[in-house]
């Protein structure tokens, strides 16, 4: 699916957030494929978000993407583990894996679906369509430069999502599936 440009291309695509049915219409829960956390309390697991029926399939491929990459990374820099092997030497990876992420703060999960407007402004939020995710607010505040890593924004944006680190008004904590709003 392409990202629709621009929010007429928006309300074309993904309907009306205003109608009192959208939410039980169009929002699907999501199973998140890798372990994340409420970033206003941590010790909350976040196993699934709410999301637009038509982006599920591809939050999770990309999701799933970016703990593929985490996982290449996190062998390339442990190297072999010798006295491993089978299920240990999975689960070994996949803990380093989850460390790996934690560190770069990327398990952090600042929101999904929310029916709001944009911070300061009249416009609905893309959030309102189910069609946006924050990570990491923390390190990532709306206004600054933020520190999201090279490797991670690639892998959103191949996929067809905005980062909003390349917004005139920065807010690289913000990924939507959606350009030109």
């Amino acid at each position: 699916m392409k990202a629709p440009s621009g929010r007429s291309e928006v309300y074309r695509v993904f309907g009306n957030p205003t109608r009192k049915d959208f939410e039980a219409s169009k929002l699907v829960m999501v199973a998140l494929p890798l372990p994340m956390y409420a970033s206003w309390q941590p010790s909350i697991r976040v196993d699934r978000v709410r999301v637009h029926e038509l982006l599920g399939r591809t939050l999770s491929e990309t999701l799933m993407a970016v703990w593929n990459e985490a996982r290449i990374r996190t062998k390339k820099a442990i190297g072999p583990v010798p006295n491993l092997s089978g299920s240990e030497l999975t689960r070994y990876y996949d803990e380093k894996t989850r460390q790996y992420l934690k560190n770069l703060g990327l398990d952090q999960f600042g929101g999904g679906y929310v029916y709001r407007k944009v911070v300061g402004g009249k416009l609905l939020s893309m959030h309102s369509w189910g069609i946006a995710i924050d990570i990491n607010p923390a390190r990532n505040a709306l206004g600054t430069a933020g520190t999201m890593p090279d490797w991670y924004v690639k892998i959103w944006e191949d996929r067809g999502w905005t980062w909003g680190g390349r917004f005139s008004r920065k807010d690289p904590m913000h990924f939507q599936f959606a350009s030109g709003c």
